[in-house]
């Protein structure tokens, strides 16, 4: 069975912001702000504050009387504990899951700037090498992961 938790047309920041007052009042003191950053793809993601990201599915699928959105967001949560001790050069923010009427997952923005195609182009061939230098040190230590942790 699937159900639509919002649909473009009736997700709104007030809802978002009512469902995280609900279940996490310590992301939201009375001077927040909240921004819709993405609608597409399977999430609703919002910015509070310039400091936590939080994320609402969009459809909730049961199977056996289980919401298959919520397991997939604790899933995710357990995967990020699990790799972090192995991940030592990049940071990675851990993922807090809250069940509800709205169920969403959040965690701390880490700083930094979106790198997208025009931004990459403009960089210099060093500044070039240093990114992919980044990357493969990432995937690395990625890989590294003893998988029967």
């Amino acid at each position: 069975m699937e159900d639509k938790f919002f649909t473009n047309d009736t997700f709104s920041i007030e809802d978002a912001t009512d469902a995280i007052k609900e279940a996490r009042s310590l992301l939201l003191s009375e001077n927040s702000s909240l921004e819709c950053i993405a609608k597409t793809g399977q999430f609703y993601v919002m910015d509070i504050d310039d400091k936590y990201i939080v994320r609402f599915p969009k459809e909730n699928t049961v199977k056996n009387g289980v919401s298959q959105s919520l397991e997939e967001l604790r899933f995710e949560s357990d995967i990020t504990e699990n790799i972090s001790p192995y991940v030592l050069k990049t940071k990675i923010s851990k993922i807090s899951v809250v069940d509800g009427e709205y169920p969403f997952a959040y965690h701390e923005k880490i700083k930094g700037s979106k790198l997208g195609k025009d931004e990459y182009n403009s960089l210099t061939t060093e500044q070039k090498k240093r990114y992919a230098e980044d990357i493969a040190s990432f995937l690395a230590e990625l890989h590294g992961v003893p998988l029967d942790s």
